[in-house]
């Protein structure tokens, strides 16, 4: 290329980075002259440090359990888990819990309900458990993967191959949803 070309390149990307700039500005609340940050009073959040989770994995690699808590927010709305699954779970379905998976190692197949689940039982309001699925949809899942199953919909995961699959669930509480008292 030649220089004059290299100038003329170079403006049309400052133009370019100066419109997207202020196209930001004008999209984002947190940009521009009216932005008021929240007083730190009211702002929290959950830390976990990656030793816990460490911890936490070991704890459920050792015991084989299927699920070993991690965290349970102080607010009660959000609770962190560390799974272990090498043998297909159980359908379950959380009428006001949204599950967040996280693959840590192996690969599994999440299978999420389409219809209704056959033989499922209450084991308390909200929780369903067991039964089968009807025409499933299967959803890959492998290192790095994350998948949110919502609240209301209901799931089972099958692990693939000879790897265990470890992940970090993270259920999200959705009071807002209507709480299942019967079985379907």
């Amino acid at each position: 290329m030649t220089r004059r070309s290299d100038a003329g390149l170079t403006i049309v990307l400052v133009l370019m980075l100066a419109c997207s700039v202020s196209a930001l500005r004008a999209q984002s609340p947190t940009v521009g002259p009216t932005y008021r940050p929240q007083p730190m009073a009211k702002a929290h959040a959950d830390y976990i440090p990656r030793q816990r989770f460490v911890e936490a994995m070991k704890r459920a690699s050792v015991t084989n359990a299927m699920g070993s808590p991690v965290l349970v927010a102080k607010d009660d709305q959000t609770a962190y888990l560390v799974i272990h699954r090498s043998e297909p779970s159980a359908v379950e379905e959380h009428s006001r819990w949204d599950d967040i998976i996280v693959v840590q190692s192996g690969r599994a197949t999440l299978l999420l309900g389409r219809g209704k689940t056959r033989g499922a039982t209450l084991r308390a309001p909200g929780e369903l458990r067991g039964g089968t699925l009807t025409d499933p949809l299967r959803v890959p899942l492998s290192i790095g993967d994350v998948a949110r199953v919502p609240a209301g919909v209901a799931h089972a995961l099958e692990p693939v191959g000879v790897d265990t699959l470890r992940a970090i669930l993270i259920k999200v509480r959705r009071p807002s949803k209507p709480l299942r008292t019967s079985a379907r």
